[in-house]
């Protein structure tokens, strides 16, 4: 009796997971990829280029991603229920002063850069979370929550094309900002499971006997300041998971396939509805667009996955044949003139895209595993940060010198492709790191063998001279004796 209760309760709290990180997901991705009705707005309300009105939508971007490793050493202190309420509150605040203060462009870009903390803060999470609830069926787990991904930009972008018709931008913002306090409600939701205190608890330790060790070990001069700040900066590394870069070549090619990552998909989030509305659309129908975009995400999320737990390839291989799909579709974008095609290529799209987000926690997983898969996901997404804001900067000056679209788009599907090129090529280079391994182990034995060797002919060498030696003194007392 009491066993089939544990058993429902289980099922209860992992359904409230699910559940809560499905919402969360909805809520965040619904504003990312809905910014760009904002921009529209904001180019006609500041009367500002697209290059000034981009660095809004690259700075939101940095900061969102970029903030997922600072939520990363965070959970190592605090419970991922605490950082995901925190993360809402944040979120919620900024743009409740965005929607009233705001008179400037400048002040636009504080409030999104203090949003996207707060955000970045909540994504890595829920993200997170279901690496320390879900073992066997982790890749379906993690597909439903992100169809929550999918399904926010498939709901939002009407929703806010609404809100901004009937209340302008800025009592849409507002507006938006009890919506993003919903983020706190779902976080309590988050109860830690016995894995992630394990887990959390021994990442604590670790860090104070780092900074311990450092107090205590024995510097020039007894310095015991610049002791306590090596303890930290070892403490530091520790927290961060830098040992990662040196001792995985996998993450190394997972880490530069997400700075490609957001030098694709970004100009797709910021640019695809002005693209739209360049082309002879109305905003109605680039709105439809982006909800197209979302759709094909929502089943392509689900889809990548559910491959990756039952398909017969690996998931580093999922993960290539998806990238390349995106950067194909990419390329196709600017081709699109009419809204048939435009939205066939959307809902492609949102589909290869969805399958690439869809695998980011599993490939992180598969490549480093259980215990470091937070911290290699958190560095994939500040690498993805850095290809988001370099590229939204990027294609806004693009579109300024050649006065389109498809220079910037044409340029991010071809990032796309070649995140695949180093996905498919990544198991030869795994292979070549681990060969290169083995030598450097082979030659360290040999050299181990080799020294031992020394060592031990040299005491035989020792004492041969010590026997001669002592054979010569006694022969000359013998001499001595007889002389005598």
């Amino acid at each position: 009796m009491m066993a089939a209760m544990a058993r429902k309760t289980s099922k209860l709290r992992c359904v409230a997971i699910i559940m809560s990180c499905f919402t969360v997901r909805l809520i965040i991705h619904g504003m990312l990829y809905s910014i760009g009705l904002f921009f529209i707005e904001w180019k006609e309300y500041f009367a500002a280029s697209a290059t000034k009105i981009s660095l809004i939508g690259s700075i939101f971007n940095g900061v969102f991603l970029s903030s997922s490793l600072f939520g990363s050493a965070l959970s190592h202190r605090f419970s991922l229920r605490t950082t995901t309420i925190v993360g809402g509150l944040i979120a919620a605040c900024s743009l409740m002063i965005t929607s009233t203060l705001t008179d400037s462009l400048s002040h636009i870009i504080a409030t999104y850069s203090v949003l996207g903390l707060g955000l970045g803060i909540a994504f890595l999470s829920v993200q997170s979370i279901l690496v320390f609830n879900f073992d066997k069926h982790l890749g379906t787990a993690n597909s439903f929550t992100n169809c929550g991904a999918g399904f926010g930009m498939f709901v939002m972008p009407p929703v806010f094309r609404f809100l901004l018709h009937e209340f302008g931008w800025r009592g849409c913002l507002f507006i938006s900002a009890g919506i993003y306090a919903n983020i706190c409600v779902c976080g309590a939701f988050l109860r830690p499971s016995p894995s992630e205190k394990k887990i959390r608890n021994a990442k604590k330790e670790a860090v104070k006997n780092t900074v311990a060790d450092g107090q205590t070990s024995d510097l020039p001069n007894n310095n015991r300041i610049l002791s306590t700040i090596t303890g930290m900066l070892k403490a530091v590394k520790k927290s961060f998971d830098i040992s990662l870069f040196y001792t995985n070549a996998q993450f190394v090619a997972y880490f530069i396939v997400g700075f490609l990552c957001g030098m694709c998909v970004s100009p797709v989030m910021v640019y695809l509805a002005p693209k739209a509305v360049d082309s002879g659309l109305t905003k109605t129908e680039a709105s439809l667009l982006l909800s197209l975009l979302g759709l094909g995400n929502t089943v392509g999320r689900f889809a990548g996955g559910f491959i990756a737990d039952y398909g017969p390839l690996s998931t580093s291989t999922i993960y290539g044949f998806a990238y390349f799909a995106t950067g194909l579709s990419t390329i196709l974008l600017p081709f699109g003139d009419t809204f048939a095609v435009l939205a066939s290529i959307s809902l492609s799209l949102g589909f290869s895209g969805g399958s690439c987000h869809g695998l980011h926690l599993l490939v992180a997983k598969e490549f480093v595993g259980l215990d470091k898969a937070s911290g290699a996901l958190s560095w994939f997404y500040v690498n993805f940060a850095i290809g988001c804001a370099v590229n939204i900067f990027l294609a806004g000056c693009l579109v300024d010198l050649t006065g389109s679209y498809h220079a910037s788009l044409l340029t991010a599907g071809g990032f796309g492709l070649l995140a695949a090129v180093i996905l498919f090529t990544e198991p030869r280079l795994q292979q070549l790191y681990q060969s290169r391994c083995k030598r450097r182990a082979v030659g360290q034995e040999e050299s181990a063998e080799y020294r031992h060797e020394q060592l031990e002919n040299d005491t035989l060498h020792s004492n041969q001279v010590y026997r001669n030696g002592q054979e010569r003194c006694i022969d000359v007392s013998m001499e001595i004796s007889t002389s005598t």
